[in-house]
């Protein structure tokens, strides 16, 4: 199953001399930049990385009981200034392994990482859930089952506290400073004309088409230009419409 980037993408239009802009506006996995990458589906935003605590060296090889993979979540891990993250409920990491960007296969198995890095496919082990429950029982003998994740069918099962697994902290919400940018049409007393997007918003390419309807959206091939807080292509006007978008490649 693999995990695209990018998914279909909705437009909306503004017209300028002759030219249509066109940008995108809605994606299921979307990497934010600074090693996260947000499911607008669950509205949370993931690590890039599946295995940090092995890549920071707080747990050799990643894997840890339940109680030391939630108190390092939340206690341990600072990505992007932000502190409040934690371990993913089922239903989030389900959505994640399964139907994020349209893939409903439950039986293949997550073999592509998509945006992510550092995931680990172990047919025996998988990864922690923030979910669990008490067990109780006639004799007096009570215990805490917590779920964990298979990274081979994406299903849930449980287990007691003392089995080992991987942690993949999330956060609830998508980072603020990270959202897709807007494309700016700028009129210049020249033949041309500026397109513009916020620099705070790194590593999107700018596209073009001359009918959106299709999917021959193509690079333009014109670096990008830094004018004050802003990233800047001029491109020449044309006879003719044309449309733009920007992705996250």
């Amino acid at each position: 199953m693999q995990l695209n980037k990018l998914a279909q993408f909705a437009f909306s239009v503004i017209y300028l001399a002759g030219f249509s802009i066109s940008l995108t506006s809605q994606a299921a996995l979307i990497p934010r930049g600074n090693g996260m990458v947000y499911d607008d589906v669950m509205h949370v935003t993931w690590l890039q990385d599946a295995n940090y605590a092995a890549t920071t060296g707080f747990a050799p090889g990643g894997y840890m009981i339940w109680s030391t993979a939630s108190d390092w979540a939340q206690n341990n891990v600072t990505v992007g200034g932000f502190t409040d993250w934690r371990l993913p409920s089922t239903a989030e990491f389900q959505n994640m392994f399964m139907t994020a960007n349209g893939l409903n296969n439950t039986h293949i198995g997550l073999t592509n990482s998509g945006p992510f890095i550092n995931v680990q496919f172990s047919a025996t082990g998988g990864y922690w859930a923030t979910n669990f429950f008490m067990m109780y029982s006639s004799d007096g003998y009570n215990a805490e089952y917590y779920y964990y994740n298979d990274m081979q069918l994406g299903w849930s099962y449980q287990m007691d506290g003392g089995g080992a697994y991987f942690a993949w902290p999330v956060r609830s919400g998508d980072v603020p400073n990270m959202i897709p940018p807007v494309l700016c049409p700028v009129n210049t007393t020249t033949n041309r004309f500026v397109i513009t997007w916020p620099t705070n918003s790194v590593g999107w390419t700018l596209l073009s088409n001359t009918n959106p309807a299709t999917t021959n959206w193509v690079t333009v091939n014109i670096t990008a230009t830094i004018a004050g807080t802003n990233y800047q292509v001029s491109l020449p006007r044309t006879n003719h419409a044309g449309f733009f978008r920007l992705t996250h490649l």
